[in-house]
């Protein structure tokens, strides 16, 4: 496991000691519910720019996939920025 380093401002360090959690592993499954969040954009991403060209190239039903998709994508930037 490799170690990484933050700087914290005075205030919000005395306030996590007051705490005593595993900061740790709180900061962990942060990153790695970033990841997680990340690597299912890119995918979202891929996939439109997939539908999008098979919708360009005339395949019966590419619209209605690419308008799920992007209501999916919506709703998804909704609980982006609820967290």
């Amino acid at each position: 496991m490799k170690t990484i380093s933050i700087k914290v401002p005075e205030e919000m360090y005395q306030e996590m000691k007051e705490l005593n959690l595993n900061w740790s592993g709180e900061i962990r499954k942060e990153i790695e519910d970033k990841i997680k969040k990340a690597k299912r954009r890119q995918k979202a991403s891929k996939a439109q720019d997939f539908l999008k060209k098979k919708a360009k190239e005339g395949l019966s039903g590419a619209d209605e996939r690419l308008q799920a998709y992007e209501r999916g994508k919506e709703e998804l930037s909704k609980e982006k920025e609820g967290k």
